[in-house]
């Protein structure tokens, strides 16, 4: 890393060094022996210059982007440009943009220009091109944005391997200019800044154009995100502390659905230092728990020293630490948003409530976690002996695999992204596209597509050479964080540039239950009569069966003329009444001639009946001079039988013999047939009693 100039060292903090890591400034030897110097004026400690020694062989982390030189063919290829540690990135995206250069005599750009600054090619931004030297790289970089600039790239002055170009934390009157530069700024290596300013520089009329691309900054292989945030809970050691704890506020609510839709995997990781004196000494107890274990990254300053002490700030981060850790283990870990944003509002230094064990542990209760578990994890800070969490972020920063990885952490705040350290503003915006930068393409969430993070490539009907179908309803152009992918729609099948509709319903892939219906781009699901489809419309759908005797408020029992019954979808007329029987329509009732038949099985005569008139099917009868069998309703009796069984045969007998007597024999014959005819009368009903009640019983059985 480095900011153009001699870097100042923030001497208060060199007595303590990272884990088994190293500096990210690049010192000369002489700057070395007067960094050593100051720091031994400074804190009266000889250990600090050993510190000193181990942070100068540190190297900061390179991340970079490609640059196109499109125009002219001479100078034609492709080069790295390392993304500088201010500025913004346009991560996932590319820029176009005709190359600058100073007028002559302001290669280095520290001056503010005069004028905007313009381009041979109207249509296209300019992409201003200066050299290093003479002052610091953020004033270069403030400098080309005032003159209209939408990029600056810093020609290296010394043949070397690229490096990062810091913020100079050490000059806060410049540093603050971070905040207010919304260019990408880059270094290229000497060789090529060589090549594109001796063009420009020879030639007036040429023009050199090049495309800009961090679409691949970032790696971007699946469809999460892991990513991580290196900071401190101290919220009292100027603005960068401001900036980290205003931060955590603003990205909570993004973060958390970030987390809860599972398109992110975030891990907030603290730094510390290690004493290299004597742990028991004043500095070391103040910075440091754990026996000199870990101590605090950054310092406190102003009034805040008067009633805290740095060590507070490493307590603090290992409760923020054990909380990250139980709330992963309970599957929820955005809590640890929920608590950090919280606690950087209600429990600050300004309100004097820092490491107040009450304010904190109202805010973990009201997140609904264990406060007894958190004080478990945290443990005794007094304690001479490692802390587990601690513990692991600092042997990762000095482990083979972070430098392996490129995440060695020497900066508070940093941000990496899918292993690759973000360059950047600490705010919601850029955070928020980088983090969309890091998804594989066509997978990133909606929130990505939006319009205040990139342009819809496909919104405005340019189908980039993607497939279109011929009425313009479907097409192929897909837009992506990135740009565009050509990936043919759901319902079609094909490279993205030709498309065919897929025939789901021949294939067998619908998955309708009864009937499909093939559409372009799609397959309608449909039911048989009598089914009733839920769904249906390029899904599956299912039919249900419907009660068709009631349904739609039949008020005929599903049009049938007595009886109905619905299975499966499907209404069955019925003639529940015995002697009927359904009609051609399948829907009437007819009555059955039941004397047809063998004559109904009556001895004599059959007389056909419609039960809807008189209550039973059929009537057996008989011939002159007999009566039906009381006791079979099929058979027939002689009269004189009969009321030889009644006990009137010999009354009837003997006034039939006297059927030529006179006025009172008429009478009497009279009266006697009076009497028979009431008791084969009575007979008749009984009769007709027993067979109205054995029909009932069939019917009912």
């Amino acid at each position: 890393m480095l900011t153009d100039t001699l870097p100042r060292q923030q001497l208060q903090r060199d007595f303590l060094r990272p884990g088994s890591g190293e500096s990210a400034q690049r010192q000369q030897a002489a700057a070395m022996a007067s960094a050593r110097s100051a720091l031994a004026a400074t804190l009266c400690l000889s250990m600090a210059a050993l510190s000193a020694v181990q942070l100068s062989r540190a190297q900061f982390v390179v991340e970079t982007n490609s640059m196109r030189i499109k125009q002219p063919d001479s100078l034609a290829g492709e080069f790295d440009v390392a993304i500088g540690d201010f500025g913004v990135p346009l991560y996932g995206a590319t820029l176009v943009g005709q190359v600058v250069i100073p007028a002559e005599g302001d290669k280095h750009g520290c001056s503010p220009y005069p004028r905007q600054l313009h381009g041979k090619l109207p249509d296209l931004p300019v992409i201003l091109l200066v050299t290093r030297g003479d002052c610091y790289f953020i004033e270069k970089a403030f400098n080309a944005q005032q003159a209209g600039a939408k990029a600056i790239l810093v020609m290296d002055d010394r043949d070397e391997s690229l490096l990062t170009m810091s913020n100079p934390e050490d000059r806060p009157e410049l540093a603050k200019l971070k905040n207010d530069i919304n260019i990408p700024a880059g270094l290229v290596r000497k060789v090529t800044g060589d090549k594109i300013w001796g063009l420009l520089s020879q030639d007036e009329t040429s023009t050199v154009v090049v495309e800009m691309d961090w679409t691949d900054a970032l790696i971007h292989p699946d469809n999460r995100v892991e990513w991580q945030l290196w900071t401190s809970s101290n919220d009292g050691c100027g603005r960068a502390c401001e900036r980290q704890a205003s931060f955590k506020r603003e990205f909570r609510d993004t973060a958390v659905t970030f987390e809860k839709a599972g398109y992110t995997a975030f891990e907030p990781h603290f730094m510390h230092r290690r004493c290299d004196i004597d742990p028991n000494s004043t500095i070391c107890l103040d910075n440091c728990i754990n026996n000199g274990r870990y101590c605090a990254f950054d310092s406190i300053i102003g009034n805040f020293t008067k009633q805290y002490q740095p060590r507070q700030v490493v307590i603090e981060d290992k409760r923020q630490s054990c909380i990250f850790d139980l709330a992963q283990k309970i599957s929820k870990p955005w809590l640890w948003w929920d608590y950090a944003s919280a606690y950087s509002l209600e429990c600050t230094m300004a309100n004097g409530k820092y490491n107040n064990q009450k304010c904190a542990d109202d805010i973990i209760a009201r997140n609904g976690m264990n406060i007894s578990a958190v004080a478990e994890c945290m443990g005794d800070e007094n304690a001479d002996a490692p802390h587990a969490l601690l513990q692991a972020d600092m042997d990762y920063q000095g482990s083979t695999s972070a430098i392996q990885s490129h995440q060695r952490v020497l900066l508070l705040p940093t941000v990496i992204i899918n292993t690759n350290q973000y360059r950047g503003r600490l705010d919601v915006v850029s955070i928020t596209r980088a983090l969309c930068a890091g998804f594989d393409e066509t997978t990133e969430p909606d929130v990505c597509l939006s319009g205040t993070l990139q342009e819809d490539d496909c919104a405005s009907g340019e189908d980039h050479g993607c497939w279109r179908e011929a009425s313009g309803k479907w097409d192929a152009c897909v837009d992506t964080f990135r740009g565009h992918t050509c990936r043919c729609p759901k319902g079609f099948r094909g490279d993205g540039f030709t498309c065919q509709d897929i025939d789901e319903c021949a294939e067998g892939t619908s998955g309708c239950d009864q009937v499909c219906t093939n559409t372009i781009g799609g397959w309608t699901c449909g039911c048989s009569d009598g089914f009733l489809l839920i769904g249906g419309k390029s899904q599956v759908g299912v039919c249900l069966p419907v009660d068709m005797c009631s349904f739609r408020g039949n008020v005929d029992s599903g049009g049938c003329e007595m009886g109905c019954s619905s299975s499966n979808g499907t209404a069955t007329c019925l003639c529940p009444m015995l002697g009927l029987e359904l009609a051609e329509d399948m829907r009437h009732c007819a009555n059955v001639n039941e004397c047809a038949d063998a004559n109904a099985g009556c001895e004599q005569i059959c007389l056909d009946q419609d039960p809807r008139q008189t209550g039973y099917p059929f009537v057996c009868s008989c011939k002159e001079g007999f009566t039906p069998d009381p006791d079979n309703k099929f058979k027939c009796v002689e009269k004189g039988a009969f009321l030889d069984a009644l006990g009137l045969g010999d009354l009837y007998r003997n006034f039939s013999a006297r059927t030529g007597a006179g006025m009172g024999g008429v009478i009497g014959v009279a009266v006697v047939a009076a009497c028979v005819t009431l008791a084969i009368g009575f007979g008749a009903y009984h009769f007709r009693m027993r067979h109205h009640a054995h029909a009932q019983i069939k019917e009912i059985m």
